[in-house]
């Protein structure tokens, strides 16, 4: 879960009380990429962005890990303005995030993505 600060974080209580209910089930993760807060870093929370080190971290079994991500990809039209080009269009966080997971073995069909 990334942000800019930590009360940006929404439905942040009710995805830490779901944490706390089924913790062998739900492991949530935060980032916060525009505070600087280091009692969150002490509670494991990221300062910056999300890299494939801290996602490699995260992930105990890749065999019985699935992963939720939701947020900006490249959209239909800038896929077509970068074909017209000739070049490839610039990964947001969907792409980025596909590319960490394939990276370290999440199959394709464990993952499940929203994009905006």
């Amino acid at each position: 879960y990334t942000n800019k600060t930590w009360d940006d974080i929404i439905y942040r209580d009710v995805l830490f009380d779901m944490e706390n209910e089924y913790p062998e089930m739900i492991k949530v993760l935060h980032a916060i990429t525009r505070e600087e807060n280091e009692m969150l870093r002490k509670k494991g929370v990221q300062i910056g962005r999300l890299d494939i080190g801290f996602v490699k971290n995260a992930i105990e079994d890749v065999s019985s890990t699935a992963v939720f991500i939701c947020g900006p990809s490249v959209s239909s039209l800038e896929k077509k303005e970068a074909k017209k080009s000739g070049v490839e269009p610039k990964p947001k966080f969907i792409e980025t995030m596909i590319a960490y997971l394939d990276e370290i073995g999440i199959p394709s069909e464990r993952i499940k993505k929203e994009t905006w």
